[in-house]
């Protein structure tokens, strides 16, 4: 063992404390940019959130996170689009690209229970309308009425092994308004439907008044739009962390993935994206913004190798010193003390030439050993 081991390995514990704060500060910073909290989010983890359905959709497909709608005109026609629970209005561009998409055979699952979506719907060509009012089953639920299971369940490849889509705080699908031009009757499909105990809840008191009735209602449909495929979901929970661990809400979001190889999952006019996740977006649609960063990553290299900010770790070359001909990139005994002098104001003399010695002995026996 060398007897100055002690001396060279010297822990300065403030800057190690300090290190360890700033790499706790760094990883939560990372971690607030790069997650969110939002409602429907696709990276927020928490009950609300929308995680595992981007998680289920990477793993079963070819997924793409969506923050602006112009994604659909290269999107595969092949390919299905979900909008969960859609915040503002989809201008005349963007809807236009939306319809583009399903008409020319793409597939589009909207899942919201604010009828203010209904405006969106009419004008991508959708019929089918979301009624609003709060749907409750006293029978059928899921821990209590506001928790209704819908249990009667066409079948359909979405449906395979669905027994019942449990909705919080849904509503129904109203497929028996049809604007007169297109038609008296709705042509489309029922894939669930509520149970027979099922009623709308339109003043939310919570019990079933005398204009309330109870009838099956459809919360899942399917209609045919050019040559494509709109679903609809009466409530955009369905696919929610939480909501999605029921074994029929589940099932439903995998069939849905895995029946198409690309899936987007446009929160173009949903919940914001993080900071980070957004910004990874963008530079993963900009061939420019990847361009302009590979050139200054370029750059940054060039000048880290061969600029004068390379030399600086050089001890020598911090105080502007040439190093030795014979020994190209070490000090000098004198050099040595004077750095170690500066590095370790705290040291005393004789402790300074013990370690220098060693140093000096060490580099040595290195080199009698080369």
């Amino acid at each position: 063992m060398d007897p100055f081991n002690t001396d060279l390995v010297d822990i300065d514990y403030p800057r190690a404390v300090l290190l360890v704060l700033l790499i706790v500060i760094n990883f939560t910073v990372i971690s607030a940019i790069a997650t969110s909290g939002t409602a429907y989010g696709p990276y927020n983890s928490g009950w609300d959130g929308t995680s595992e359905l981007r998680t289920i959709a990477d793993d079963e497909s070819d997924m793409t996170v969506v923050h602006e709608a112009g994604r659909y005109e290269t999107a595969s026609a092949d390919g299905v689009a979900i909008i969960v629970a859609p915040q503002e209005s989809y201008g005349p561009t963007d809807r236009a690209q939306v319809a583009q998409f399903v008409q020319r055979g793409g597939t589009l699952i909207v899942a919201s229970e604010d009828d203010r979506t209904n405006q969106f719907l009419s004008e991508i060509g959708v019929n089918a309308r979301i009624d609003g009012a709060l749907m409750r089953d006293e029978q059928n639920n899921y821990r209590n009425a506001s928790l209704p299971v819908a249990t009667e369940v066409s079948e359909h490849r979405y449906t395979e092994a669905v027994e019942g889509v449990t909705l919080n705080y849904g509503s129904a699908i109203n497929t028996s308004v049809v604007p007169a031009q297109r038609g008296t009757e709705w042509q489309g499909q029922h894939l669930v439907n509520s149970s027979q105990f099922a009623y709308l809840d339109r003043n939310r008191n919570e019990r079933l008044d005398d204009d309330e009735v109870l009838e099956a209602r459809p919360v899942v449909t399917e209609e045919s739009v050019g040559a494509g495929t709109v679903v609809v979901v009466s409530d955009a929970s369905v696919f929610t962390n939480a909501m999605g661990e029921r074994d029929g809400n589940r099932r439903l979001i995998e069939n849905i993935v895995t029946d198409h190889d690309r899936v987007l999952l446009d929160y173009s006019h949903g919940p914001s994206l993080p900071p980070l996740m957004y910004a990874l977006l963008v530079l993963r649609s900009s061939p420019f913004i990847q361009f302009f960063l590979s050139l200054t990553a370029i750059g940054g290299v060039v000048i880290w190798v061969w600029g004068p900010p390379s030399r600086r770790w050089l001890p020598a070359r911090i105080r502007g010193r040439k190093t030795s001909p014979k020994h190209p990139g070490r000090l000098s005994k004198e050099e040595l003390i004077e750095y170690l002098t500066t590095e370790h104001p705290e040291w005393e003399e004789k402790r300074l030439r013990r370690v220098t010695e060693a140093i000096i002995r060490r580099r040595e026996q290195s080199a009698d050993n080369d």
